[in-house]
């Protein structure tokens, strides 16, 4: 008998996956006391995420993962990850991160305010190392994919999840370290809408007004070019009055 190559293969069980003896290591500050594990603390933690991350890639990427409190839970240790107090342990909490949320696709949205706050303030670090996974893992936040099994297959963002990253966005835009690369990828997430998309909350679009304003008057010119690049392409989506009166001031 052929094999049907449409057979949907059911979402992999998040509680067999991440048992909380997986995660809880990810919240570790001090050993207990009589511990015999030689580790150090972040030793611990990295030994955590590094596992979560092995997990998905192996399993979970194949299946997808169902939202529940089990991914809940995965999501919100590793959302504390990227402010771990080892800045090492940060981009592979957002490496971690982009898999998970690609694994769960659409269902991840209502996370993706809470975690791109974080990720945004990575952007702020003027380190590639921190700026770069961090930039990856919210374009993951934002778009999903057309097959777990290919994410070189990259669907346009969608609406709904570029929404929910507008307001952190905006507060990042106001940081003078994230300014260029925040517009540069707000506008790379704009151009990447399918035709004739519009945003949930046009209030949202309207808010980057003010913080691009900001970019055209900064002193350097690849951050003024990325805040008009950015405003040009923001215009299309409910903000024209708004946008169009911070491009005339940046004129």
């Amino acid at each position: 008998m052929e094999e049907d190559d449409d057979v949907e293969i059911p979402p992999a069980d998040a509680k067999l996956l991440f048992p909380l003896s997986l995660l809880i290591p990810m919240a570790v500050t001090e050993k207990p006391k009589g511990s015999k594990d030689e580790r150090k603390p972040w030793e611990i933690r990295a030994a955590s995420i590094d596992a979560v991350t092995k997990v998905l890639e192996e399993q979970a990427l194949v299946s997808g993962l169902a939202m529940g409190d089990a991914v809940k839970s995965v999501a919100a240790a590793l959302r504390k990850a990227l402010r771990d107090t080892n800045a090492n342990l940060r981009p592979r909490a957002a490496a971690a991160l982009a898999l998970l949320a690609r694994a769960v696709g659409p269902a991840f949205v209502p996370f993706a305010k809470a975690v791109s706050q974080r990720l945004f303030d990575m952007v702020a670090d003027k380190k590639s190392s921190q700026r770069d996974p961090a930039l990856a893992c919210l374009t993951c936040l934002v778009t999903h994919r057309k097959d777990r099994g290919h994410p070189e297959e990259e669907n346009p963002a969608t609406e709904a999840s570029l929404d929910a990253t507008l307001g952190p966005a905006a507060e990042a835009l106001s940081q003078a370290s994230a300014r260029g690369p925040v517009a540069e990828w707000l506008a790379s997430r704009f151009r990447s809408l399918p035709p004739g998309a519009t945003m949930p909350h046009k209030g949202r679009v309207q808010a980057l007004a003010g913080p691009l304003l900001a970019c055209g008057l900064d002193r350097t010119a690849p951050v003024r070019k990325a805040g008009f690049d950015c405003a040009a392409q923001a215009a299309r989506f409910g903000a024209a009055k708004q946008l169009r009166l911070a491009l005339s001031e940046l004129k």
